[in-house]
């Protein structure tokens, strides 16, 4: 069993870690505590809603959200109370990061935005196919074409024609 000298991914001090640990001793006990709190809350008055756990418990609810999340039994026990990122709303369904506003308004910016692309790439076709070919800015197929146009079917030819041809 080999230790090295590791930082820890949430405080960033340095620890030495066994193989397989992320992070130092010191917050792998406040996860720990902080995961008791969530359970014993959960168990002791029967809280479902994840801000109501995070005002009992003293814990962000970011930190509550991660511990149901990374907690099997939890998770089956708080399905209510997840809450929108954007506007910290109840969210849409159980396994949502959104509320319906917040769905809805990202629909209709994705909605908007593809048009004004499809649009361009609209005007930016026909600017290239109204310029001359070989003109600057054609693509390298129509400079392909352009070029096998200008040069005539013959080509040199490196076999010798004498003897053999």
């Amino acid at each position: 069993m080999t230790v090295t000298l590791k930082s820890c991914e949430e405080c960033h001090r340095l620890y030495s870690s066994e193989a397989g640990e992320t992070i130092c001793r010191v917050c792998m006990r406040k996860r720990l505590d902080g995961a008791i709190a969530v359970d014993a809350a959960v168990d002791q008055y029967g809280l479902h809603d994840i801000s109501e756990i995070a005002a009992v418990t003293g814990l962000p609810i970011s930190r509550v959200m991660a511990i149901v999340k990374e907690t099997a039994a939890l998770r089956s026990q708080v399905t209510e109370g997840t809450i929108c990122e954007r506007c910290h709303k109840p969210a849409a369904t159980a396994g949502s990061r959104l509320c319906f506003e917040c769905r809805a308004e990202l629909n209709s910016e994705l909605g908007e935005t593809t048009s004004r692309m499809a649009d361009k790439m609209a005007r930016e076709a026909d600017k290239n196919a109204a310029q001359p070919v070989g003109s600057k800015g054609m693509n390298v197929a129509h400079l392909t074409e352009s070029k096998r146009r200008g040069t005539g079917f013959k080509r040199f030819n490196p076999t010798p024609r004498g003897k053999y041809g």
